[in-house]
């Protein structure tokens, strides 16, 4: 993948909702659970889990941070076909994070995930450029804004990379996928040529 990444995803207007609105709990272990900053005046839950899904190795990485108005989450899905897939998957989301908690609180959130996307992708391409090892290893990257605005409205911002996805779950328990893929399979989709078996996914560093 050249260049910056794709801005579509983060530009359209964020989606806004209640806080009161709840994810079920998730029954994995390894959950983290927090509670917003004190500034913050909703009550925010957040937890995280990942699977193997009968590989040898978890190459996902996911990291949260909060923020004076809110949180910040970052995943990633190292490339499981190159080498050491994980430590691209950490270097993402780690580059992400801090670059987005070294933004100005003025920036839009749409903006910071632009920026931290990124910062995360030159990260990744530095780290590739450095050894032959690393030439067919990548990472997906996923992420999210949660802010609380001056009007208490509760407002969410994703920006994704690859095929890693986001999903909105409301009170009610409909489910609204947030990102496309950014696969060949889905241009084409999108194209009206669908082709008969998906395609890899671009991922940061391609």
């Amino acid at each position: 993948m050249s260049g910056r990444p794709p801005s579509c995803p983060m530009t359209a207007p964020p989606p806004s909702y209640p806080m009161t609105a709840r994810l079920p709990p998730c029954p994995t272990s390894g959950s983290i659970i927090g509670r917003p900053p004190a500034a913050s005046r909703s009550r925010l839950d957040y937890g995280s889990a990942t699977h193997v899904a009968g590989r040898e190795k978890n190459e996902d990485f996911v990291g949260m941070d909060q923020t004076p108005t809110g949180l910040v989450a970052m995943l990633a899905d190292g490339m499981g076909g190159g080498a050491d897939g994980e430590v691209f998957s950490k270097l993402a989301v780690r580059t992400a994070l801090a670059n987005v908690r070294a933004s100005k609180s003025s920036l839009a959130a749409s903006e910071k995930l632009n920026r931290a996307f990124a910062a995360a992708i030159d990260a990744v391409r530095e780290l590739k450029a450095g050894s032959e090892r690393y030439k067919k290893s990548g990472t997906t990257l996923i992420g999210a804004v949660v802010e609380e605005d001056a009007d208490r409205k509760v407002r969410l911002s994703v920006g994704n990379i690859g095929d890693s996805r986001a999903y909105l779950v409301d009170a009610q328990g409909e489910i609204e996928c947030l990102t496309r893929d950014h696969t060949h399979y889905e241009d084409l989709v999108r194209q009206g040529v669908p082709p008969r078996r998906p395609a890899p996914a671009r991922r940061p560093g391609d």
